[in-house]
C-alpha cells in the first residue's frame, strides 16, 4: 500500500466572510461638480454624471472593509475632501484624504443604538441620533436628550440639523428646537422651541437664500428671514415632504414617487419611479436634480438607486449588488450557482461575480419566501400567495431567452398558492409546503414528479390534515429518496408517503421536541433528523419515534443545513450555531463574527466548495469553511471523527464531487478491513463492521478515498 498518509481532518473556524450588499436604497446624496456620493443600504457609492445623464459608478465603500456597518443613512463632506458617514447601527465613520478611516462608536460617546440620521461638521461636530443630539469636542461625543436639556429638545429622536449664525436648528420626531450659539446645551434657557411645529415629524432642513426650509410629515415649512415663526408653504403641491436640497437659488423636495423643483417660486413635479419613494435629493451640475429612491414598502430593504433628471425625465441607475437587503431564501444549483429571493425585489442569481435580478417575469415580486433549484440549473421561485414560478435562465446573464412557467391552484395540483417551503429530494421529486391564512383553507404538502419544464409530465400528490398531518399549515419539508418526506407543521412533525395518504409517524412536544411548531428540517448524512422549532432545536435518531433536544441552541430556529464536514448549522433569532459531528457546539453572533444581526432567514451549503451561504436582513454572507474540495483530494473529509458506531451511526465522506466513490478501511498493519463502492458521494457509508460483518475493534484506522483524479488517505479513530 504505497499511499500518502494524511492527518485526520477536523472542523476549523470559518474564514473569509464575504458580504453581498444592496446599494439601491439611497438615503442621502452629496453632489460636487459632476460627481455624486450616495449613502445606501449597502455602503457608500461613488458615481459620475455623464453627458447622457446616466450615472457611471466608480467605486463603493462597504462593510466589512472601509465601513463599520453596511446600512448608511447620512453623509457630510468637508472642503478638504473629508467625508463623514453616519450608519444605522454602526456609529460614524470619517474618511480623511491621506489619513484613511476613523471610527466613532460607543467608546467615543455615541449612544448605544449607534443609529445616525444626520451629521454636521461645524465648529463642533453635531450628530443627530435616535437617542439624542450628540456633540463632539476633543474627539469625544456627549449626547443630550430631552431630559438632560430640561425639555429644550422636543424629542430624543433627532432627524435633521441646520447651522445658522445664531446657533443650531434641531429637527426631531416631535418638532423643532434651536440651540443658541455658544450656549450650554444642558440649560433650558439655551434652547428656543417653536410651538407651531410641536408634534410634527421633521425630515430634513435646507437653506435657500436667507430662508430656512423644513420637510415634515404633513407638508413643507419655512422660516422667513428675521421671523420667529414657521409658516407652511401653501404652494407645495403635496401633503408630505420626505427630503430637501437647495443650490442657493432653487429648492428641490422629494414627495412619494415625485421629485419637485421650485424655480422662481413655482413648483414643478416629475415622476422618478413608481413604487419608489424619493428619500434623498440633491442638485447636480448645470441644475440637474439627483433623486435617490427607496422602496415605499420598506426603505431599509430595497430600492432602484439614483435617478438623474434629463430632458424632463429621470434615468435611474444603481451599482451592481444583491437585489435587496432582506434575503428570504438561498438555493444552490448543482454547479454551485447561487439563487436568492427577497422581501421586495423579486429574486436574483449570482453569475460571473455579479447579480442578475428577476422582477417582472415573476407572478409577484414581494415576499418571495422560498426557492429550490432543479436539475439542469432551473429553479422554483415562490412569491407568497402567487403559487410558484419555474424559471430557466439557460445559464446566461441574457434574460431575453429565459423560460418561465407559472404554476398555481388553477393550473396544477397545488393545494394552495401560499407556499412557505420547497425541497428537492435526492431522487428528483420536488416537495411544496403550503400554509393557510383562514381556517378551512386548503393547505398541506404536495409532491411533484416531472421532467423540469414539461408540464405534461407532471404528477401531483398531496397530503393534508385529513390524511393525518398534525396541521394543514406546513412550514418545512425535507424530501427523502423514493417519495417520502419529513414535514414540519405549525403543530408537529410528520413522515409522509410514499403512498397516497400515508402518514407513518407523527411527533410533537409530548414526544420530546422542544416545541410543537416546526420551522426547519435537515437530515444529516448520519441519518439523524434535526428539527428546528419555535423554541429550540430537536433531534430524532435514525428509526426513533421520539426526539431529544440539542442543548445550547437557544431561540427560534429559522434554518438548518449540513455542511461539507458533517456539521449541522442552525440559524436562530439569537445566534448562528454549528453542531459538530462529534457533538461539540460553536456559536457565532454579532460579537464574535462579522454578522450585523441575528435576523437570518435561510442557510445553504456548497459542500463541494466548502462554502456556507447565510441569507439575512442585511444582505447575504458567504463563509469559507476552509475545507472545500482540493484538486489532489485534500478536501476529502470523513465524519464523524472520532467515530463511535452503534445506534445507527455511520461514517460518511464529504468535501468531494458528487461522483462514483470508493472507500477502503485499513488497520495499522495495512490489512483491508472494509471496502465499499457507491455511484455517488452521498451513498458512501460505514457502520463500523469488517468485511465479515463483525464489529471492528477500537483503535486507529486509515481510510482511503478514491475517485477519478482523487486518491487520498486520512486517519480515523474508532471508539467503542
Amino acid at each position: 500500500m504505497n499511499l500518502l498518509v494524511m492527518a485526520a481532518v477536523s472542523a476549523v473556524s470559518p474564514s473569509q466572510w464575504t458580504h453581498y450588499a444592496h446599494f439601491g436604497s439611497v438615503a442621502d446624496i452629496v453632489s460636487s461638480g459632476g460627481s455624486v456620493v450616495c449613502a445606501t443600504t449597502g455602503g457608500v457609492a461613488f458615481g459620475t454624471i455623464g453627458e447622457a445623464g446616466l450615472t457611471a459608478w466608480d467605486s463603493v465603500w462597504t462593510y466589512p472593509g472601509e465601513l463599520s456597518h453596511s446600512n448608511c443613512r447620512c453623509l457630510a463632506a468637508e472642503p478638504d475632501g473629508s467625508i463623514w458617514v453616519g450608519t444605522w447601527g454602526g456609529g460614524i465613520d470619517l474618511f480623511r484624504p491621506g489619513s484613511g478611516f476613523t471610527h466613532f462608536g460607543q467608546l467615543e460617546g455615541l449612544p448605544i443604538s449607534q443609529q445616525i440620521n444626520a451629521i454636521l461638521p461645524d465648529t463642533s461636530v453635531f450628530a443627530a441620533t435616535t437617542q439624542g443630539l450628540a456633540i463632539m469636542e476633543y474627539a469625544y461625543f456627549q449626547t443630550w436628550t430631552g431630559l438632560s436639556t430640561g425639555g429644550g429638545l422636543t424629542s430624543d429622536i433627532v432627524k435633521c440639523l441646520a447651522p445658522s449664525d445664531s446657533g443650531l436648528f434641531v429637527g426631531t420626531e416631535a418638532g423643532i428646537s434651536h440651540l443658541g450659539a455658544g450656549l450650554y446645551p444642558g440649560s433650558p434657557s439655551s434652547w428656543t422651541r417653536y410651538p407651531e411645529m410641536d408634534g410634527k415629524k421633521l425630515r430634513e432642513f435646507a437653506w435657500c437664500s436667507d430662508t430656512l426650509w423644513a420637510a415634515a410629515d404633513d407638508g413643507l415649512y419655512f422660516l422667513p428671514s428675521g421671523s420667529g415663526t414657521w409658516e407652511r408653504d401653501a404652494s407645495f403641491p403635496f401633503d408630505e415632504a420626505l427630503c430637501l436640497a437647495s443650490d442657493g437659488t432653487d429648492l428641490a423636495a422629494g414627495s412619494g414617487w415625485l421629485a419637485n423643483v421650485r424655480e422662481g417660486g413655482v413648483w414643478t413635479s416629475r415622476t422618478v419611479k413608481g413604487g419608489q419613494d424619493v428619500k434623498a435629493i440633491a442638485f447636480g451640475p448645470g441644475g440637474l436634480v439627483c433623486a435617490g429612491v427607496s422602496n415605499e414598502l420598506d426603505a431599509d430593504d430595497s430600492g432602484a438607486g439614483i435617478g438623474v433628471r434629463w430632458n424632463d425625465f429621470y434615468v435611474l441607475s444603481a451599482p451592481s449588488g444583491i437585489p435587496s437587503c432582506t434575503i428570504h431564501s438561498v438555493t444552490l444549483a448543482d454547479d454551485g450557482t447561487c439563487w436568492v429571493t427577497t422581501e421586495n425585489m423579486g429574486a436574483g442569481v449570482l453569475m460571473d461575480g455579479s447579480w442578475v435580478s428577476y422582477l417582472s417575469v415573476l407572478p409577484g415580486e414581494h415576499q418571495v419566501f422560498t426557492s429550490e433549484s432543479q436539475p439542469g440549473g432551473s429553479v422554483f421561485i415562490s412569491p407568497y400567495a402567487y403559487g410558484v414560478a419555474w424559471l430557466d435562465n439557460s445559464g446566461t446573464r441574457d434574460t431575453s431567452d429565459d423560460t418561465v412557467i407559472d404554476l398555481n391552484i388553477g393550473n396544477s395540483g397545488l393545494l394552495s398558492d401560499r407556499i412557505r417551503a420547497i425541497d428537492r429530494a435526492p431522487t428528483g421529486e420536488t416537495w411544496f409546503g403550503q400554509t393557510q391564512v383562514a381556517p378551512g383553507e386548503a393547505a398541506g404538502v404536495t409532491r411533484l414528479d416531472w421532467t423540469p419544464g414539461e408540464t405534461s409530465s407532471a404528477s401531483w400528490v398531496s397530503w393534508t390534515a385529513s390524511d393525518g398531518l398534525p396541521a394543514g399549515a406546513v412550514q418545512a419539508v425535507f424530501g427523502l429518496p423514493g417519495g417520502s418526506a419529513w414535514v414540519g407543521t405549525a403543530t408537529g412533525l410528520a413522515l409522509v408517503g410514499p403512498a397516497v395518504g400515508q402518514v407513518s409517524a407523527v411527533m410533537d412536544a409530548s414526544d420530546g421536541l422542544p416545541d410543537d411548531e416546526v420551522t426547519a428540517l435537515a437530515l444529516a448524512r448520519t441519518g439523524r433528523l434535526f428539527v428546528g422549532t419555535a423554541f429550540g432545536l430537536g433531534v430524532v435518531e435514525p428509526g426513533a419515534l421520539t426526539a431529544g433536544e440539542v442543548e445550547g441552541v437557544d431561540g427560534a430556529v429559522t434554518a438548518l443545513v449540513e455542511d461539507n464536514t458533517g456539521s449541522v448549522w442552525a440559524a436562530t433569532d439569537e445566534a448562528l450555531y454549528r453542531i459538530l459531528p462529534g457533538g461539540g457546539l460553536e456559536e457565532y453572533n454579532t460579537l464574535n463574527c462579522p454578522l450585523l444581526s441575528t435576523v437570518m432567514h435561510d442557510l445553504a451549503c456548497d459542500r463541494d466548495a466548502g462554502l456556507l451561504y447565510i441569507g439575512t436582513d442585511h444582505g447575504m454572507w458567504r463563509v469559507d469553511l476552509g475545507e472545500g474540495l482540493g484538486g489532489d483530494g485534500g478536501g476529502a473529509v470523513i465524519y464523524p471523527n472520532p467515530f463511535m458506531p452503534g445506534e445507527g451511526e455511520v461514517l460518511g465522506v464529504a468535501g468531494l464531487p458528487d461522483a462514483p466513490t470508493t472507500i477502503r478501511v485499513f488497520d495499522l498493519t495495512g490489512a483491508l478491513v472494509y471496502e465499499f463502492a457507491s455511484p455517488d458521494r452521498d451513498g458512501i457509508a460505514w457502520d463500523g463492521t469488517d468485511s465479515g460483518g463483525e464489529p471492528a475493534s477500537s483503535g486507529v484506522y486509515l481510510v482511503q478515498v478514491v475517485q477519478d483524479g482523487c486518491d487520498a488517505l486520512t486517519g480515523l479513530a474508532l471508539v467503542r
